[in-house]
Parts: C-alpha cells; sequence; structure tokens
C-alpha cells in the first residue's frame, strides 16, 4: 500500500472510532530517544496498530527472550494505537 494511503486509511479509522491522539510525533521521538540513548537494553514491547486487529507480537503475557525494535518497530507514528513496554531483562 502506498504510504499516503496507508494514512488516509489511519485518519478515517480514527474518525470513524471517535479517536484522540495523546502523542504527536515530537512525543513520540522523545520515548523513542529515550528508550535508545538512556536504557541499558531496548525493552520489548506488544504493539497495537489502528489499521490491524492482531497484536504485535499476539502473546505478551509471560516474560519474552528478545529486545524491542524501537528504532524501525513503531514508525509510523500516526498508526500506533497504544504500546505496551515490558521494562524486564
Amino acid at each position: 500500500m502506498i504510504p499516503n494511503q496507508n494514512k488516509m486509511r489511519v485518519m478515517e479509522t480514527i474518525a470513524e472510532r471517535n479517536l484522540i491522539s495523546l502523542m504527536n510525533d515530537t512525543k513520540w521521538r522523545k520515548l523513542q530517544d529515550a528508550v535508545i540513548n538512556t536504557l541499558l537494553f531496548p525493552p520489548p514491547y506488544q504493539g497495537k496498530y489502528l489499521l490491524d486487529d492482531l497484536l504485535h507480537p499476539e502473546e505478551f503475557e509471560k516474560d519474552v527472550w528478545y529486545w524491542g525494535d524501537w528504532i524501525e518497530g513503531i514508525v509510523p507514528f500516526y498508526n500506533v494505537e497504544w504500546i505496551r513496554v515490558r521494562p524486564r531483562y
């Protein structure tokens, strides 16, 4: 899908579901930079994206063995509905 079409679908979904944004690109980048540059390890996270019914990863209740991809994993920010971070190594 072309990025502009994807963003248009996201904006339509936001309007249909009457969602509001608590984060903007500046806040997402600040969080991303803090995780990458401050923490001793990049904690894994579970994400829910606006155009996807599945969680990524689907199973996240137990401790996981992998680290989170904080560089490319949550981009584009406008598509993130929420993330849940597991700050344990």
